[in-house]
């Protein structure tokens, strides 16, 4: 960094002007509760000086604001990107299994029938679409007209707070509206240290557990209170690749307009020396209505002479496509999908990249929904069943259907091993039976291993050769 940009920095960066740039965005919600009372201590005061003061703060852009976000959710390309992985992350959703005694199927179908009630599917898709745009959101659990009394008390996970039947849906609440009321910036060592125990709904202070909480792409702590308490947009990081993307396509069609251009040579004395220019006009409007193939232009031989040079377009739409190639590996999405356009090189079938893009999609699944799902479904076992059974589970069901032809592949090559070992008579049917009850992958984890083994009907003993048989 040069001497000149060092003297802006500390100029810019003191204490007292850098702090604003890292208390929460002005929101709806904020209304006028001061959440930096003078009172209060805050976290690292000096720290942030200290941080910022060494160069970074020129370097990386802050957060860009609900306003700027909002606009660039119309932009085609930010969009198309965020839109696919919302729809991705709630394609094939869940699979719901019971690891108790006696199968689970009626706690199953109860849950089953409560998240499509609740459509949580649709509701956690839009909630990945606020985690793309915004960075996050929150999802407030519908109970029933309460006071604002009872908004500030916690929502517990239990029978004496939670009564059955009292969830009536899912209302997304957009980050614009929200700003975080209660928490503690001192103690690193507290579960609260800077997770909002409460929020602000545009002034209204509703308890946190009241809530499901989503957010993307986490950031340090010394950020969270610029990005609202929520994570990174990942339209804020696809922006840069977007932009240049859109500048390079749009430079490419550019060439086009002036891939060819034809120059006129011609007296030009008297339009240079303040004439009338209309002689030249004519003339170069009679040479454009005959421009084809089948039109004639005379010039005169002495006076006049024309050039069509050619600009070449060789290279534009490699530009273009590793534009094209960089804004999808941002979006953590292969080209095939996100652009429609099949890979280049190295013999390439695009196998490799949708493997790739169904692991991030799990991945970003466990990351930004695990957590909000699960307190929801216990929450759920409250309003149907009245309690919690520690027994109910769930997985995102994998995206690939390859995945699943090669867990049945590995399946068979499990089953047909068995059936080498029994027929060997080296382990016994119940044996056989209990292997296949406790792989949770088998398909048959379900079954009853105390319950008697019956052999399969065989028929009747084959005949012997040369017996006799009587025909009544």
């Amino acid at each position: 960094m040069s001497k000149k940009h060092k003297s802006i920095s500390r100029a810019i960066l003191k204490k007292d002007e850098a702090l604003p740039n890292f208390r929460p965005p002005k929101t709806l919600g904020y209304g006028n509760t001061n959440v930096y009372d003078s009172n209060e201590k805050m976290l690292m005061d000096n720290g942030i000086y200290s941080t910022l003061d060494a160069g970074l703060y020129d370097r990386f852009p802050t957060f860009l604001g609900y306003m700027a976000l909002a606009e660039l959710s119309q932009d085609g390309v930010m969009r198309a990107g965020i839109d696919l992985r919302a729809d991705e992350m709630t394609r094939r959703w869940i699979d719901i299994t019971y690891a108790g005694e006696g199968g689970g199927d009626d706690i199953i179908a109860t849950i089953e029938d409560s998240l499509k009630r609740l459509r949580v599917d649709k509701v956690f898709r839009e909630a990945s679409m606020m985690c793309g745009l915004y960075g996050g959101c929150l999802v407030y659990i519908d109970i029933g007209d309460i006071s604002d009394e009872e908004l500030l008390l916690p929502l517990g996970e239990d029978n004496t707070t939670f009564s059955i039947g009292s969830i009536r849906g899912l209302k997304i609440i957009e980050p614009f509206y929200i700003a975080p009321a209660d928490y503690q910036a001192y103690n690193p060592i507290d579960k609260d240290y800077f997770v909002p125990q409460a929020w602000l709904i545009n002034g209204r202070k509703i308890h946190a557990s009241r809530f499901l909480y989503f957010a993307e792409n986490q950031l340090p702590t010394l950020l969270k209170p610029a990005y609202n308490f929520f994570g990174l947009p990942l339209a804020q990081t696809c922006l840069e690749p977007v932009l240049a993307f859109e500048e390079s396509s749009k430079a490419s069609a550019r060439m086009l307009t002036k891939y060819a251009c034809t120059v006129f040579a011609t007296d030009m004395n008297e339009v240079l020396s303040g004439g009338s220019d209309n002689n030249i006009r004519n003339r170069v409007q009679y040479f454009a209505q005959n421009r084809d193939n089948d039109g004639v232009m005379c010039i005169d031989k002495e006076a006049e002479s024309i050039e069509m040079p050619s600009h070449t377009l060789s290279g534009c739409t490699d530009i273009v496509r590793q534009q094209m190639e960089i804004v999808s590996a941002h979006f953590g999405e292969p080209a095939v999908k996100l652009w429609g356009i099949s890979p280049n090189g190295f013999n390439a079938t695009g196998d490799a990249d949708m493997r790739s893009h169904y692991d991030h999609i799990n991945a970003v699944q466990e990351r930004i929904f695990r957590e909000p799902l699960q307190y929801l479904m216990n929450l759920i076992q409250l309003n149907a069943l009245g309690e919690v059974d520690e027994n109910v589970e769930f997985s995102f069901i994998p995206l690939s259907d390859e995945d699943e032809k090669l867990q049945a592949d590995t399946q068979m090559v499990k089953v047909q091993s068995m059936c080498a070992l029994f027929d060997r008579g080296i382990i016994s049917g119940e044996e056989a039976r209990h292997v296949l009850a406790t792989d949770e992958e088998s398909g048959y984890d379900d079954i009853d291993e105390t319950k008697e083994i019956v052999p399969p009907d065989m028929g009747e003993e084959p005949m012997e050769v040369g017996e006799e048989v009587e025909i009544p």
